[in-house]
């Protein structure tokens, strides 16, 4: 009970949030994308679609590793929270690291895991926002492939004392 009451104020909360076409307005091969059925009604949201009623290029492409799993509202809630993924992560050199565990140097570690988290690069952004652009693909990765995404690597920009 208290999920269904969830999904309704996300549905909501949707509908007021965003602006939408019918049956009416969206042509027959166009309705294949996001949609909020409500008491017969269907609902594409209008941010999905070119000048030309089709659904965006990148949309399109990425739809069916969108829904796996998942319903067109769980969809729509996840385009429009904002997240943060992890672009690219920095590492330290294994002979650094060996080096500073090897001789018992905690500072000179610590310094190393500092470099790695400070240089790692992260993306804070709502997925919708990236329509068009590489870092969409990159979100809907991180959430449909999550531990199992490959994320670029860098070497850490780090001097020891």
């Amino acid at each position: 009970m208290e999920l269904d009451q969830r999904r309704l104020i996300v549905v909501k909360n949707l509908l007021n949030k965003l602006e939408f076409y019918t049956d009416e307005v969206v042509k027959e091969r166009s309705r294949s994308g996001l949609c909020i059925e409500i008491n017969g009604w269907h609902l594409y949201p209008v941010f999905q679609f070119d000048e030309n009623m089709e659904l965006q290029g990148q949309l399109k492409k990425r739809l069916d590793d969108l829904r796996m799993g998942r319903d067109d509202v769980d969809v729509l809630h996840w385009l429009f929270a904002e997240k943060i993924v992890l672009m690219t992560k920095a590492v330290a050199p294994y002979y650094l690291v060996e080096k500073a565990l090897g001789s018992g140097d905690l500072k000179a570690y610590d310094a190393l895991v500092s470099a790695e988290a400070s240089q790692s690069e992260h993306l804070a952004a709502r997925p919708v926002d990236l329509l068009g652009r590489d870092e969409f693909d990159v979100f809907v990765d991180d959430w449909k492939l999550g531990d199992y995404r490959v994320i670029p690597k860098k070497e850490v920009k780090h001097t020891l004392g």
